[in-house]
């Protein structure tokens, strides 16, 4: 939602509508505070779209005081949004937007919380290598992929069996220094099977990017969200339904059809906001890209 004067004026960001109403909540404070010599009236202040208390009484402290200097409504002390990265329990919706996945792990990198990581769907590695190459205080990253062809099921796509192998060839090269130095591990088997073998509560940080189909995104939400611990995060790539993906990929990639042969047109965004909803409304935090990316956080 972005509330905009007229010129001369402030302009407040309070938070990021995507087009499937999914938000993100920027640094409320600190866009603030760059203007302190501004005064702020009630034309140009809006609701934070989370309802968050902090968020709320610094929109109460504004309105009750539509023609004070900013400094003297908001304070000169350090907000609690603005050192989101330091708490020692961040907050994902208070995490700064995000343009690409890879945007998302620079967050990471600046929160000491997080340490400990799984990737699930790799192919060729390379989002695990530039995930790595940013994320460098990350000490145990684990990869998760079949590598091969599922019996029983019509995967989208055109990869063959030879070019699966060619793809793990590719990612063990990639992540040959981090495999040498023990913070990689290979696992490759069927995510299910991979998740029954890693502990609960002990991942950081999981990233889902196999198939796309309703079923096998639920399914791997539903094995992967044990194995994250309070306070971590489960995401993954293509918040999306089936429809959008062929639009714009063409018939070839159908993640209408699950393995058992049933149909759910709502995909990846179908499963995500299912489980959202079981869960008791966990927010979603989205990426702002054509095929985004999607985050929920265990409450702590």
């Amino acid at each position: 939602m972005i509330q905009q004067a007229i010129t001369g004026t402030l302009i407040v960001v309070l938070g990021v509508f995507n087009q499937w109403n999914a938000y993100t909540v920027h640094e409320l404070p600190s866009s603030i505070l760059n203007r302190p010599d501004k005064k702020l009236s009630t034309d140009v202040v809006g609701t934070a779209l989370d309802g968050s208390a902090s968020q709320n009484k610094l929109r109460s402290s504004i309105l009750d005081h539509p023609n004070k200097a900013l400094t003297d409504v908001v304070g000169n002390n350090d907000p609690p949004l603005l050192s989101w990265h330091k708490k020692e329990q961040p907050i994902l919706y208070e995490f700064p937007p995000v343009q690409r996945r890879l945007d998302f792990l620079h967050h990471l990198e600046k929160v000491p919380s997080f340490q400990t990581g799984v990737e699930v769907g790799v192919q060729k590695g390379i989002l695990a290598k530039k995930s790595l190459d940013i994320w460098q205080s990350c000490t145990e990253y684990i990869l998760v992929d079949l590598w091969g062809k599922e019996e029983g099921y019509n995967e989208p796509g055109a990869d063959t069996t030879a070019d699966k192998d060619q793809n793990l060839r590719e990612a063990r090269r990639r992540m040959k220094k981090w495999e040498a130095s023990n913070k990689v591990k290979f696992m490759v088997t069927r995510s299910t099977d991979a998740a029954n073998q890693l502990p609960d509560g002990h991942f950081d940080y999981i990233y889902l990017d196999a198939r796309h189909d309703y079923c096998a995104v639920k399914e791997d939400i539903v094995s992967y969200y044990p194995k994250i611990r309070p306070g971590g995060i489960l995401g993954g790539h293509d918040y999306i339904d089936a429809q959008y993906a062929i639009d714009r990929l063409g018939t070839v990639e159908d993640w209408s059809k699950c393995e058992d042969g049933s149909i759910h047109p709502e995909a990846v965004k179908g499963a995500v906001d299912e489980f959202r909803q079981q869960h008791g409304g966990l927010s979603v935090y989205v990426s702002n890209v054509d095929f985004p990316s999607w985050y929920i956080q265990k409450p702590y």
